[in-house]
């Protein structure tokens, strides 16, 4: 929120306090600064786009690592670390993953051996 959208609503609460003195001006002015705040956030949307991401497509995470991470939101560094966090996570387990189906589908050396002396043996 801009400094001159600030003075304009401090000067309507004001207005409201001089109109109607029942009015409790420090709830409206509590209320104002609550939703300054939420105004600075990143969205509900871009949070799920860039964990969705994160998950799916850790190499894209980069992206939106740096876009939270060196924008201008609040929450954005704590976004942005977390979108990392979750790619680094998920190649790792990949990567873990990968490994051990390979390692069960591979054939030792002496089965390699014995099956392609018995195909040579059956062409021949």
């Amino acid at each position: 929120m801009e400094e001159k959208d600030l003075e304009q609503r401090i000067k309507s609460i004001q207005n409201i306090a001089t109109e109607n003195p029942n009015v409790d001006v420090g709830s409206l002015m509590m209320n104002m600064l609550e939703h300054q705040h939420e105004d600075n956030n990143v969205s509900n949307k871009d949070k799920t786009r860039g964990y969705l991401v994160s998950f799916f497509m850790p190499p894209a995470a980069i992206y939106y690592f740096v876009k939270f991470f060196f924008g201008d939101k609040d929450d954005g560094r704590r976004i942005g670390t977390i979108c990392l966090l979750i790619a680094i996570l998920t190649t790792v387990l990949s990567m873990a993953a990968s490994k051990l189906m390979f390692n069960s589908a591979s054939l030792g050396n002496q089965n390699v051996n014995s099956l392609s002396s018995q195909l040579l043996g059956t062409f021949k």
